[in-house]
């Protein structure tokens, strides 16, 4: 165990603490590259399967002898918001698939109805050991990949990759740093509450630790998902300017009361003042939005500019929500560890070299983690719209929720189940799109015939669509209490269907259900006279017999 090894450094040249920051920190980031390139790939049932878990149990037992008692306040709190984040989710995520879905596949039914408890036992251990924390941050994109091979249909989990490779990044960089140095006076005096790395030593201030400096390195690198989803906005449309001054960012709210998503529909009047605030700020709103955004690169200099940019971004993320139904409530948890992390940072200043090498880790985030071009696009009202009715045996329909499908709610809350290929727009979730021309088009909803109108940008054939759905129901089937009820608003959706747009479906005996109705419409949204309107160009059903 690295606790048990002596006093004297493994790497003699690493003596001059001169050296030592960016030998290390250079060396957490290759490790990090090699561990995410093995780590957040599929690895499904096959000969290859094996290495992921041989390599997390190495990371897992060779770093167990680590515990935080020599790390600084700032890395405790961080690393250990994102375990809590990931043992919350690896409980509340977790839904016993029935085994006739997934059929004979041994390492599938391990993911999925077994590793859930490893991980979150693991979970637990990591509060006082940080590898271990990297079991249930590692159970998430497995899960997700088991998951879109049993259904065969894309399941967005982007937003969660923040929080798992700020946790990876983290762990990671304290395991090599137990490396780097035996557990000694040397490790508690580079890491802990011991003298610290001289100023004229090194590019770090006097208060400044290793393990501080790795903290700081982690936040730029999220950091780049904001700095990167205000730069491509300044790309889109043909002009720099043309998002701030002509992108429409109000249809979202409309988009998502027509989705049954939008958190202000319980009110009458709500969903259209909002419409209407976004659409009178909106050259405002969105020149806020960019800037706000590209400030990342800036703010991460300064410990107190870092903080109060990091709670606007909470801010901006409520917002989104409220008025799009968009949670990113991953990234509220990740920069409410932040700031609690960088409050218990005792820094006076970031020295300038530093101040360099974190802007720089910012701007090159890309290379590093997996940063998200989806946070930018252009908004149309020109809408694929998808909807499933539930059918009982006396004809009556029941509006389905996208949260009816738990762990593959976000692909129906997106409208990502596109039935037929011609016909719907060539518009992505929501009628956006990041193609200039098509945002031309759907802004005007100027659209030629069906027959000549591009695929649709996430068609499933409809026998697919069908296996999906009768797939759902006998998962479903498998939850239901004596009265037939399941509650499937408990569960982190990433996009929540609002339950009072659902009630009686919600209240239907789900062992009632005969069939399915599945409905596409291309419909092109707008409001007028206080009111949303649906101006339909294309519609389509069929029935899905169970």
């Amino acid at each position: 165990m690295l606790s048990r090894m002596g006093r004297k450094p493994l790497i003699p040249a690493l003596a001059d603490k001169a050296s030592l920051p960016a030998v290390y920190l250079t060396a957490t980031i290759l490790a990090y590259l090699l561990f995410s390139q093995t780590m957040y790939r599929p690895h499904l049932s096959g000969g290859d399967a094996v290495y992921p878990y041989l390599l997390l149990f190495c990371l897992v037992t060779g770093g167990a002898g680590l515990s935080y008692s020599r790390a600084t306040p700032s890395y405790r709190v961080l690393t250990r918001s994102v375990i809590a984040f990931a043992l919350f989710y690896v409980v509340t995520s977790h839904v016993p698939i029935v085994d006739s879905l997934i059929g004979a596949d041994r390492l599938a039914r391990f993911e999925l109805n077994q590793f859930w408890v490893v991980a979150a036992l693991c979970g637990i251990a990591g509060f006082f050991r940080p590898s271990f924390g990297l079991v249930p941050l590692l159970y998430i994109p497995w899960q997700k990949h088991q998951l879109m091979h049993l259904g065969g249909l894309p399941i967005d989990w982007l937003d969660h990759f923040t929080l798992i490779e700020s946790g990876s990044f983290l762990i990671l960089g304290y395991l090599i740093f137990g490396l780097f140095f035996r557990v000694s006076s040397s490790f508690e005096s580079t890491a802990g509450s011991g003298a610290a790395v001289r100023a004229d030593a090194s590019p770090l201030t006097s208060s400044l630790r290793l393990m501080d400096v790795l903290v700081l390195l982690a936040i730029a690198l999220h950091f780049g998902n904001y700095f990167y989803a205000g730069l491509i906005k300044t790309t889109l449309g043909g002009s720099p300017v043309h998002w701030i001054l002509h992108n429409p960012t109000e249809i979202l709210v409309l988009a998502a009361w027509d989705s049954g998503v939008l958190p202000i529909s319980f009110s009458t009047w709500l969903p259209g003042f909002t419409y209407e605030l976004i659409s009178n700020v909106r050259v405002f709103s969105n020149l806020a939005t960019i800037g706000i955004q590209l400030l990342a690169v800036i703010a991460i200099v300064r410990i107190r500019w870092a903080v109060w940019i990091t709670l606007t971004y909470d801010a901006l993320h409520v917002l989104i929500f409220l008025t799009t139904g968009i949670f990113f409530w991953k990234f509220i948890v990740l920069n409410l560890a932040i700031v609690a992390a960088l409050s218990a940072m005792n820094i006076q200043r970031i020295p300038r070299n530093l101040k360099t090498a974190l802007i720089s880790a910012v701007i090159c985030s890309p290379f590093v983690f997996h940063i998200m071009p989806s946070f930018a696009w252009l908004d149309t009202p020109s809408v694929n719209q998808v909807r499933l009715y539930a059918v009982t045996e006396d004809g009556a329909e029941y509006r389905v929720p996208s949260n009816y499908f738990l762990g593959s709610s976000i692909t129906q809350a997106q409208n990502r189940m596109i039935w037929p290929e011609r016909g719907p727009f060539p518009t992505s979730t929501w009628g956006t799109t990041r193609n200039a021309g098509i945002a031309q088009r759907g802004l005007a909803c100027d659209w030629a015939d069906d027959a000549s109108r591009s695929q649709a940008a996430y068609y499933v054939p409809k026998e697919h669509i069908e296996e999906v759905v009768r797939r759902n129901h006998t998962q479903i089937l498998s939850m239901v209490d004596a009265k037939g009820f399941v509650d499937y608003d408990l569960f982190p959706h990433h996009i929540f269907s609002m339950p009072w747009g659902f009630e009686d479906f919600k209240k239907l005996d789900k062992r009632l259900i005969r069939s399915y109705r599945y409905e596409s419409e291309a419909v092109c949204l707008g409001y007028e006279n206080g009111e949303m309107t649906r101006k339909r160009i294309y519609y389509s059903t069929f029935d899905i017999a169970l």
